[in-house]
């Protein structure tokens, strides 16, 4: 790690310092101090340089393995019909 680097990164802690002396509440698991290109967001995968929002690979199996369970049975609950959407 560069020198610009760990002064930005001393800088964002203070920040962080300040603004939690201040009243406001910061969420250090939640949140980068580091910028970042590509980001899991409310459940979707935010690409800033393919400029695009994708579904995690995870998400993308669970989804499949639920679809393939409904086309199998021959009565499905509202409740997993609300799953699927």
């Amino acid at each position: 790690m560069c020198e610009s680097d760990q002064a930005a990164q001393a800088g964002v802690l203070l920040e962080i310092a300040v603004l939690t002396e201040l009243g406001y509440f910061i969420n250090t698991e939640k949140s980068l101090a580091i910028p970042s290109r590509r980001l899991v967001f409310l459940g979707h995968l935010v690409d800033t340089i393919w400029e695009a929002f994708s579904v995690p690979e995870d998400k993308t199996l669970k989804f499949i393995t639920l679809r393939d369970s409904i086309l199998c049975e021959k009565w499905v609950t509202l409740n997993t019909l609300q799953r699927l959407a």
